[in-house]
């Protein structure tokens, strides 16, 4: 087997690679760590750019690819039917000059008897020939014409001879010209669509480097950050609560309902509410990107549809039949009536049968072949899939890293621990400060649905089944349920006694909080701007 020199150094290339990987696996537990996070980057927002990416590629080799084709053949199209227009032109001027040439030829069986006759004929037939076949004429008779047209001061009918020639010269490859003008600047625009192709090809192949790179910012990051990305209750963590709580201190867990919208049990096959929002938002991006995708796919069909309908029903292969039917009588004996009565009998008897057919000058459309859909929407899909187990495979990373660095990740879990309860023992602060913000961001949002439903409860009732025309959970922003607008007496949720507060809490706030409503503590008026900024940081994704 045989390669070539561009193969073997790709094999050579390949070779190196997998050897030094193959080492630094074996020697290093960085380049391991590494090589493992690659899957859950694959997996992960790197990893679904570069499967974008590889779709366009798809979109391009396809669609596109296909309607540059078929518009090429359309520009062939156009020049078949310039020719094919000049062929019949020729076509139908050597079926009007073949009978006066047919009764010329036939007069050769006459020479014989009246070689006197012919030989003044001659000087008269002779021009006539010159005329029809060449341009010696111009040349024979052009000084003597020249210098007659001098004595009676007119303009050279030379001149005039010469630009008819130029003219019907012009004439006979004016199509042809056209036809190969229009084909090459096609081959240079098509080239430029060609050039343009393979930088996204190069492009593509770069952006793999985005996986490695990513990769290798968590590994750094996990190692030299203790906050980044530690948002896991692990079983290091509950068996440190479980330690706690038999020696009857104070512990984590059950986590609170705000404590719950911001860490993640590694065990849970639940979204958190940060994770269901994030995935609506990706999901409807590349819902988009599928649409742009298919409006190229629907109008490569369409052109091929066009091209294909006109190859169906343009086709002409009738034959083409031309019958003479001249009759003139031409009375004498003479040489001349003779010529003139055999001239009259070969127009008479012109039949002719042709058969033309424009089937070369139809276009010959191109499918795009089938494995491009496949490419294009198998490859939404996957990263549709993709963004569903998204949260899984970020847990998938925290796992890869623990397990070369178990010491790493006790500090890290101990460290969360020690955070939380922190901000555990300084819940009621936090609670307020969360408070300040909520009532603050209802009272500057303006008009919207809510407050439209608030102010005319008997008109815009209906506006209720919309959740963003409900009131949310002052504390942790739960949507409050339909069903209590229609049942007031809900236990699940708690209202201010004050007629004239709006908010609502969850019954599990409700209980934090000490079932007394924050909005209306005349303390909440004593924090400042400052002391109302929360001080969580959302977890790093």
């Amino acid at each position: 087997m045989t390669f070539t020199y561009l193969e073997r150094k790709i094999v050579d290339c390949t070779i190196s690679v997998t050897f030094l990987l193959g080492l630094g696996n074996a020697f290093s537990i960085q380049v391991r760590s590494i090589t493992l996070l690659l899957l859950p980057m694959y997996c992960g927002k790197a990893g679904r750019g570069i499967l974008k990416a590889v779709v366009l590629t798809y979109v391009v080799a396809g669609p596109i690819t296909n309607m540059a084709l078929n518009a090429k053949e359309v520009v062939r199209v156009f020049a078949c039917s310039n020719q094919l227009s000049f062929n019949l032109t020729k076509l139908k001027y050597s079926f009007i000059a073949s009978p006066v040439k047919r009764a010329l030829l036939s007069m050769k069986t006459e020479i014989g008897e009246f070689k006197g006759t012919l030989r003044s004929i001659k000087t008269v037939v002779g021009p006539i020939e010159i005329e029809l076949e060449n341009t010696y004429e111009i040349l024979k008779i052009r000084p003597a014409s020249d210098l007659v047209d001098d004595m009676f001061a007119f303009k050279h009918h030379s001149d005039y001879l010469e630009e008819k020639y130029k003219l019907v010269l012009k004439l006979l490859f004016r199509a042809k010209e056209t036809s190969l003008k229009v084909l090459h600047a096609f081959e240079e625009k098509y080239n430029i669509v060609k050039i343009v192709v393979l930088g996204v090809h190069v492009c593509l192949a770069l952006l793999f480097l985005r996986l490695l790179i990513s990769a290798q910012s968590y590994h750094d990051l996990y190692l030299t950050s203790i906050n980044y990305d530690n948002v896991y209750i692990t079983c290091y963590f509950k068996r440190i609560d479980q330690r706690r709580r038999r020696k009857l201190q104070c512990t984590l867990l059950p986590l609170k309902k705000m404590e719950r919208n911001r860490y993640i049990d590694v065990y849970s096959t639940s979204y958190i509410p940060s994770e269901r929002s994030k995935l609506f938002t990706q999901v409807l991006k590349v819902m988009l990107e599928a649409i742009t995708a298919t409006t190229f796919v629907m109008l490569d069909r369409l052109f091929y549809e066009a091209l294909d309908v006109v190859r169906q029903y343009a086709i002409d292969n009738d034959p083409i039949n031309g019958l003479g039917d001249l009759e003139i009588e031409v009375e004498g004996a003479g040489f001349v009536a003779d010529m003139l009565r055999k001239m009259v009998q070969e127009l008479n008897a012109i039949n002719v049968t042709i058969s033309i057919t424009n089937e070369g000058c139809l276009p010959q459309p191109r499918a795009i072949p089938a494995i491009f859909y496949v490419k294009i929407y198998g490859g939404y899909l996957w990263i549709l899939l993709l963004l569903f187990m998204n949260p899984y495979t970020l847990r998938l990373r925290r796992l890869i890293c623990s397990y070369f660095y178990p010491q790493r990740e006790k500090q890290r879990i101990l460290h969360l621990y020690n955070d939380i309860l922190k901000k555990r023992l300084k819940m009621q602060k936090t609670l307020r400060r969360k408070a300040v913000q909520a009532v603050r961001a209802h009272y500057l949002s303006g008009e919207n649905l809510l407050s439209l439903r608030m102010k005319f409860p008997r008109i815009l009732g209906w506006l209720g089944a919309l959740p963003h025309a409900r009131m949310k959970c002052l504390i942790c922003e739960e949507t409050e349920p339909w069903h209590r607008l229609q049942n007031r007496h809900n236990e699940s949720w708690h209202s201010c006694e004050n007629v004239k507060c709006p908010f609502l809490y969850c019954d599990e706030c409700w209980k934090d909080i000490g079932s007394s409503c924050l909005a209306c503590d005349p303390a909440l008026n004593e924090l400042s701007d400052v002391d109302s900024l929360s001080d969580d940081r959302p977890p790093r994704y």
